[in-house]
This record gives structure tokens, C-alpha cells and sequence, in this order.
């Protein structure tokens, strides 16, 4: 089994120019009384709606714990995830407009913007003179979709930034949006090279396929459909095409997805997964079960195992250099096993239901919150109450 140590390098890199020196910090207060959530969980009967019910107090706490930690990242993860516990939801997200953190006050406005919160629609009209261009780009998505009469005009422009992280927020914007006339500046974006780097050029070929196939241009789904089965020297591209078609439900894909099931690396192996469970199979099942569990050992052994067979390629020095990194090990595990949860959490399945439950506990707060998204959409998803 393969384990792309270039795309595991970047995503700790990444991870930790967010989260900062506590990375990989266990929040006991997050995760309480472990065992005696253990012992019930392992006391829980019935069918998997039964069993998320039974979690959803847990993922509740899971959430709040994170809506008021000291790392951004996670305050803005709790702002997307509660959106779909709508009761708790309102005065979360009137927080999250107010904080330090343009990443919390971004995620705290797309969310409204899904949920077309009214209430909350003036506030965040008012929100378009943020310093930050991200957080103005959301405040318009926010305010047109709460009923507010605003200049979307400035979205054009930044659409010529030569910020990737703008330009690619603003591309998703657009895509949920709504607006079919955004198609043509689309299109025309798209062919603009701004990224040197082919990587970079891929991912932004991917957000504006996405946004261009919202908006009813099903053709785009072949400029996301090739990159997932393209060889990448980021298996990272793969990783996020084969997400992509999934949320788009690209129910063509479901043959390729299954022969994807097979593929060498853990992560791509997971998407096609969680992408066949969102077109409502659950052929992936064993391959999001397995991954739930896997841990710093397992990375560990396909480290081993793929440098004994490519001791000598290019890369094998940083595979070497990620096993000597018993943290970083901890975290790719951690992100795999919150990969991983989001697929469980759209079958309709007492397995997956138990494993989404028990990664609550998780020694890693993301994992944690992945899980707790994954409960919640799901019950939101199945109305029950």
C-alpha cells in the first residue's frame, strides 16, 4: 500500500501554518469521560439511526468544545459543521462572525449562506466591508442568500486575483450561488494559467469545473473525471477529483470508483469509497471500516513496505524522514480515520453508524470533528429527530 509522502508532507504544512505549535495536543476536556462513553457505546443496539441519536449529545459537545478553542482552525470547522444542528446553530455563528480570525468569520458566513438564515442577513451584508477579501467575497454569498439586496460586482474582480486561496473561495462561491450568467467568466477564468505549478493548476482546474458543473454545465465533468485517474506526482489532485465527482453524484463514475477501490494509496482508496457512498452504495464499505481504525503502526508498515520494494527512488528520503517523525505519522493516520468518517456517516448501516460513534473519542481533535460532522448530516440528512 502506497502512502504519498509528498501530499502527507504539504498537508502537515499546511495543518500546522493553521493550528499552530498545538498540533497534535490531546484536549481531555474535548473528550471527557472516555471510558464510561466506551462502555455505553459498547452496550448500544438497534439499527444505525438508533446508534447516531445516541452519539448526537457527544457530537454536540464535540462541536462547542472546538467552536471555542484557541486554534482557528477548529473554531471554523465547528462553524461548518453545526450547520446541521440548526437549534444550536444561530448563536454559534453570530460568534463566529465576530472573531479574530478571517478563517472563522469566512466559515461562519458560508454557513449562513447555506442555511439562508435571515436573521442574520443584515449582519452580514454589513460584513462586505471586511479588510479581509475572503470573508467580503462570503458576506455577499451570505447576504443574497438571506434575501439582502447587495453589489455582487466585486466578485469579477477578485476573480483575477492573483491570490490562489481568494480566487479558488470565490470559485466556490460563485458555484453555490447559483447564477447561471456567472457561467461564461467561468469558463473563461479557467483557461487563465496563473499557477505555475502543474499541481496548483490542477486543483484550480478542479474548483472551476465544480462550480461550472453547479451551475449546469455538466461537460466540466470531464475536466475533474480525467484528474481522477490521472498518475499525479500529488496523489493529492486524485484525492480531491474523486471527492469532487462524488459530491456532484457523477453516477458514471460508479465502475471507475470501484475499480479505484483497489488503488495502492490509502487516500484515494477512501475517497472512491466515501464517492460510491454518496451515489448510495456501499461497496466501500470494508475499505471506510478498515480505515476508521487505522493508526501511526499502520503507516508505519506501508512506509516499510513500500521502501523495501522503492528503497531506492527519488522519494524514498522522505518517506524515510516521515518515519523517523512519529507525530507526523500520528497526524496522516488521524487524517485518514477522519477521511474515512464521512463515508461511514452516509451509510445506512449499523457497522458504520457504531464506527462514526466511536470516533467521538478520538485521540485527535479533527478526527473528532469529522465525525461529529458526519453524525449530524446524517441524522439532518434522514430527518430524524
Amino acid at each position: 500500500m502506497k502512502i504519498n509522502a509528498r501530499f502527507i508532507g504539504k498537508h502537515l504544512v499546511l495543518s500546522a501554518a493553521l493550528m499552530g505549535a498545538g498540533l497534535l495536543a490531546t484536549e481531555n476536556a474535548a473528550w471527557g469521560q472516555l471510558e464510561t462513553f466506551e462502555q455505553q457505546l459498547d452496550t448500544l443496539t438497534g439499527s444505525g439511526n438508533a446508534l447516531l441519536k445516541q452519539g448526537e449529545a457527544k457530537a454536540i459537545e464535540v462541536i462547542l468544545n472546538a467552536s471555542r478553542s484557541k486554534n482557528a482552525f477548529y473554531r471554523a470547522n465547528s462553524m461548518e459543521v453545526i450547520v446541521h444542528a440548526k437549534d444550536r446553530a444561530i448563536p454559534m455563528l453570530q460568534l463566529g462572525l465576530e472573531d479574530e480570525s478571517s478563517v472563522v468569520r469566512f466559515a461562519a458566513l458560508i454557513s449562513i449562506g447555506k442555511m439562508q438564515e435571515q436573521s442574520l442577513g443584515k449582519r452580514a451584508a454589513e460584513m462586505i466591508d471586511d479588510p479581509n477579501a475572503s470573508v467580503r467575497a462570503a458576506a455577499i454569498f451570505a447576504a443574497t442568500k438571506c434575501g439582502m439586496e447587495v453589489d455582487a460586482s466585486p466578485l469579477a474582480q477578485m476573480l483575477t486575483s492573483r491570490d490562489l486561496e481568494l480566487r479558488g473561495n470565490v470559485v466556490m462561491i460563485l458555484g453555490m450561488m447559483g447564477n447561471k450568467s456567472a457561467i461564461p467568466m467561468l469558463a473563461d477564468m479557467s483557461r487563465a494559467k496563473f499557477s505555475a505549478a502543474d499541481s496548483l493548476r490542477d486543483v484550480e482546474q478542479v474548483q472551476f469545473a465544480e462550480a461550472m458543473v453547479r451551475l449546469g454545465r455538466t461537460e466540466a465533468l470531464d475536466t475533474i473525471r480525467v484528474r481522477a485517474y490521472r498518475p499525479a506526482p500529488d496523489d493529492g489532485i486524485r484525492v480531491l477529483a474523486i471527492s469532487t465527482l462524488g459530491k456532484l453524484h457523477d453516477a458514471n463514475m460508479m465502475p471507475g470508483l470501484k475499480k479505484i477501490l483497489d488503488d495502492e494509496n490509502v487516500n484515494v482508496r477512501v475517497a472512491a469509497a466515501t464517492a460510491m457512498a454518496e451515489l448510495d452504495s456501499d461497496t466501500g464499505k470494508s475499505v471506510l471500516l478498515k480505515a476508521a481504525e487505522f493508526s501511526s503502526e499502520d503507516v508505519k508498515k506501508s512506509i516499510e513496505a513500500y521502501l523495501a520494494e522503492h528503497g531506492k527512488r527519488s522519494d524514498s528520503e522522505a518517506y524515510r524522514a516521515l518515519l523517523a517523525n512519529e507525530a507526523a505519522m500520528s497526524q496522516f493516520a488521524g487524517q485518514v480515520r477522519g477521511q474515512a468518517v464521512f463515508g461511514l456517516g452516509l451509510l445506512d448501516d449499523a457497522d458504520a453508524a457504531r464506527a462514526v460513534v466511536k470516533m467521538l473519542d478520538d485521540e485527535l481533535e479533527q478526527a473528532r470533528l469529522s465525525a461529529a460532522a458526519a453524525l449530524l448530516k446524517s441524522l439532518s440528512r434522514q430527518g430524524v429527530k
